[in-house]
């Protein structure tokens, strides 16, 4: 059973990994946006909606890791026509954050078991960089309960609003053999 982590960039990012990987170990680990570039450890994959800063994130990940991850974003281009670092791959926005995003990769590598650090989805947690409110947060979330039908059987989140929507995970649903067939806590 295929299980990733995926590093989102709320505040809560660091402990919630952190605890996340008390549960179990992780096939893959996947950062999105900022944490592409800070992440000490190895990662597998980079996601973003974001594609204009990925050359400044590929460039810190090049210095923390030899084999660089794969690139995943929904555009080969920034704002304004702007190209940096190319994707390796690009698929469409869910329009839900980076963090769903994160899920829509996820599921399109066939994770079965996607485990959200540092997506709470939550305005108050902010961003692990600066700490400042993140007031698009609940701007997003209409579209994770739009799909939620579709991801709850694979993710589960280990802080916040999304906790709340898909449930945290435990070792139980980590190790079950069927997606969906264990809701983890509520």
């Amino acid at each position: 059973m295929p299980r990733l982590l995926v590093l989102g960039g709320a505040n809560t990012v660091f402990r919630d990994a952190a605890a996340a990987m008390q549960l179990c170990d992780f096939d893959a680990v996947m950062a999105v946006n900022d944490m592409i570039g800070v992440w000490p450890d190895l990662i597998d994959y980079a996601v973003t909606l974001h594609p204009e800063h990925l050359h400044r994130w590929m460039v810190a990940r090049e210095r923390m890791q030899s084999a660089l991850p794969q690139v995943w974003a929904h555009s080969t281009q920034g704002p304004n026509g702007r190209v940096g670092r190319r994707p390796d791959r690009v698929t469409s926005d869910w329009a839900g954050s980076s963090g769903l995003f994160a899920v829509k990769v996820g599921i399109l590598e066939g994770f079965e078991r996607i485990v959200l650090a540092g997506v709470p989805m939550l305005p108050a947690a902010g961003h692990f960089f600066d700490h400042n409110p993140w007031s698009a947060a609940s701007h997003f979330q209409a579209a994770w309960i739009e799909r939620a039908p579709e991801i709850s059987a694979h993710t589960r989140s280990m802080s916040g609003w999304t906790a709340g929507l898909l449930g945290q995970p435990d070792r139980a649903w980590l190790n079950s053999p069927e997606p969906g067939q264990l809701r983890g806590n509520q």
